[in-house]
């Protein structure tokens, strides 16, 4: 089985932000403890003598909750350590999934919600698939999502989406947890505010160095939906620049 861990990034009501994302990573059931001991590494070596601290992507870069009393230059090296730690790990053992909402009139609050869990559901299922025709490999998967206002709402729109037929490999409903209880969760909100960064802020700065676990399928993201009124042609974003040129992704991003 295969447990993707979900957060979100910018506020669905809110009208400063342009961009709702909803985005994490999946896993290997036998896999999450690996992370786990690499998250707690890092607090080890920056906080030997704390109790586990909730490691929170948009905290730790504003100076909010625990991170206030924390300098700038060592909030910033934790996050550095994280990502880093999310991008070592051996191949085709964490994959990225997300879905980046550009808010409209009739994209906005519930339905922008809505709309981006059912895009993620689609393509985690769309990997499992793959799996299963190109290595012969069978997995269910599960969706672990951090708590937020919506959590039943979630599994009424997940479970409908699975009734009318596009979902394969889906097991259950979406599970919900508490961020501080699961580092997996924590290391999901990173992806998700990486994710929102590049789209609120064109900033790649967080993405760039995990941007190989992204979920490809020949050159073309599958992994990241982007929900614009914009033709794929039109839009310079990483996702809709590798529909049009598989390979291609754009100037928003520098990859090594």
């Amino acid at each position: 089985m295969y447990l993707l861990f979900l957060d979100e990034s910018g506020n669905e009501t809110n009208p400063d932000d342009q961009h709702f994302i909803y985005a994490g990573l999946a896993a290997h059931e036998n896999q999450p403890h690996w992370l786990t001991q690499r998250f707690d590494a890092v607090q080890d070596r920056h906080f030997p003598d704390k109790p586990p601290i909730t490691f929170h992507a948009a905290h730790m870069r504003s100076g909010k909750g625990f991170w206030r009393n924390v300098a700038k230059e060592k909030r910033f090296q934790v996050l550095s350590d994280l990502i880093e730690a999310i991008g070592n790990a051996p191949p085709n053992q964490l994959t990225i999934f997300g879905a980046a909402i550009e808010k409209r009139k009739d994209l906005y609050g519930e339905q922008a919600v809505r709309t981006s869990m059912e895009e993620v559901s689609k393509r985690f299922d769309s990997f499992l698939v793959s799996k299963h025709k190109r290595q012969k490999e069978s997995h269910r998967g599960l969706i672990i999502a951090a708590e937020g206002r919506y959590d039943q709402r979630v599994k009424t729109w997940v479970a409908k989406h699975k009734e009318l037929g596009p979902l394969h490999n889906i097991a259950d409903v979406p599970y919900f947890a508490a961020m501080q209880d699961t580092r997996l969760l924590q290391a999901a909100d990173i992806v998700a505010h990486a994710i929102f960064s590049l789209y609120e802020r064109k900033d790649a700065s967080l993405i760039s160095p995990i941007f190989h676990r992204i979920f490809k399928e020949g050159g073309v993201l599958t992994g990241l939906a982007h929900i614009t009124d914009r033709p794929a042609s039109q839009c310079p974003c990483p996702v809709c620049t590798s529909r049009v040129s598989p390979g291609q992704f754009g100037d928003w991003i520098t990859l090594d």
